[in-house]
């Protein structure tokens, strides 16, 4: 199968992993190439535009540092729902279970995306996350 022939969910599931190895790995600039700007993050704090990846650094140190307060050691992301809405689109959900071993850290939360496939790369273009308890993931999210 083709990078252009790929499921919604494959798509999904692939910036979900490449995105989660640079995470634990602390390396932005891994992290950052799945990106667009402006990036736009939605929890139920609010609306966080980023227009950098400056912007972007911000936001991924301080989920960096929270994932190191609260013992973070894995995050399980999932694909539950992904659909392309035009050839160059994929609205996907995906359900997130951050772990330190074997325990769950908190609630798992869904978190809603858009996809884009720029120059035949796909990147995320906005991300909404569903939390449902106020967490220092949240504000960290929203840090910067």
């Amino acid at each position: 199968m083709t990078p252009d022939s790929l499921p919604a969910c494959a798509v999904s599931e692939m910036l979900l992993e490449e995105t989660r190895l640079a995470l634990l790995a602390g390396d932005f600039d891994a992290f950052a190439r799945h990106f667009l700007f402006p990036q736009v993050i939605e929890t139920f704090e609010g609306r966080h535009r980023l227009n950098s990846r400056a912007e972007l650094r911000a936001v991924f140190e301080a989920v960096c540092a929270q994932n190191r307060v609260i013992g973070l050691t894995d995050m399980v992301r999932t694909c539950i729902a992904a659909e392309f809405k035009d050839p160059d689109t994929i609205e996907a959900t995906h359900v997130a279970r951050l772990l330190s071993g074997t325990r769950l850290l908190q609630e798992p939360h869904t978190v809603f995306s858009i996809l884009r496939r720029v120059g035949g790369t796909w990147k995320i273009a906005s991300s909404q996350y569903a939390m449902r308890e106020a967490s220092p993931l949240r504000r960290a999210l929203m840090a910067g």
